[in-house]
């Protein structure tokens, strides 16, 4: 950071810890997938801003479609977890009805 521009800038990683946080949600922490959602990710951060740049279209479409992105993949890990738990409960219902 202090060796391209010889000063410390203020607000320099300003959002980037949350779009860590979506590429890992995105990869599920593997470390190879990681990677390419990345570059998925990024490929979607600087294709809207190019798109609101040389055309009619707003950066906003871009960003909708990174939050529907992370919505449907949590929204798989929220449902893998109840029905988890659904077949957890169902099991212990068992036991008692026993």
């Amino acid at each position: 950071m202090i060796g391209l521009h010889g000063t410390l800038k203020d607000n320099f990683s300003a959002g980037l810890g949350f779009d860590g946080i979506i590429v890992s949600l995105l990869a599920r922490n593997h470390p190879i997938a990681v990677l390419l959602s990345a570059f998925f990710y990024a490929y979607l951060q600087v294709g809207g801003q190019i798109m609101q740049a040389n055309s009619d279209v707003p950066r906003d479409l871009a960003i909708i479609i990174q939050a529907l992105l992370v919505i449907f993949v949590s929204s798989q890990a929220i449902f893998a977890y109840l029905k988890q738990r659904k077949l957890m409960s169902s099991r212990g219902g068992e036991r008692v009805a026993k």
